[in-house]
């Protein structure tokens, strides 16, 4: 490699233009680390969302199964046809609110998968919907399917009289 000798002003030239030329570089990249930044901001805040959103469905869901499990106690023969028909709306808004949690559940836990995420929230929001679907069925069962049922009727009796 050769030495190149300039003089003063052409040295005083490439200096200001390898100055800007580095702050240039260096504004652009500031400027793509605050967008990836940004990206990755919004990104990790859906990601918390729906955390959150899984968190708080699942707790409130399950704030319902002690009061559902006490429903589920209440002898069919006291239940009158109004009662009746509540507990059949009951039942199939559980069955549709179970149904729709496990659609989503499988499209989040595809996601989750996929990206590496932390399924905890999403464990415990299957689990909140395997529940309720299976009160769902045993509330059916415990006042239209079992009602006509005698054996089981006198099972039931035997233990409602403990």
């Amino acid at each position: 490699m050769s030495t190149m000798v300039l003089d003063r002003e052409a040295m005083q030239e490439k200096i200001v233009s390898l100055t800007s030329a580095f702050q240039t570089a260096s504004t652009r990249e500031a400027a793509s680390n605050a967008e990836i930044e940004r990206r990755v901001n919004k990104f990790l805040d859906a990601i918390n969302n729906r955390k959150q959103y899984l968190r708080e469905t699942a707790d409130n869901l399950s704030a319902l199964f002690p009061k559902l499990s006490e429903l589920s106690w209440c002898r069919g023969a006291e239940a009158d046809a109004e009662a009746m028909e509540w507990i059949g709306k009951i039942v199939d808004l559980m069955d549709k609110m179970a149904a729709k949690m496990i659609r989503r559940y499988a499209e989040t836990n595809a996601i989750f998968h996929k990206k590496g995420i932390d399924k905890t929230e999403l464990r415990r929001y299957k689990e909140v919907a395997d529940t309720m679907k299976e009160m769902a069925v045993d509330l059916h069962n415990r006042f239209y399917v079992f009602p006509q049922d005698a054996e089981m009727q006198d099972l039931i009796s035997q233990f409602a009289d403990l």
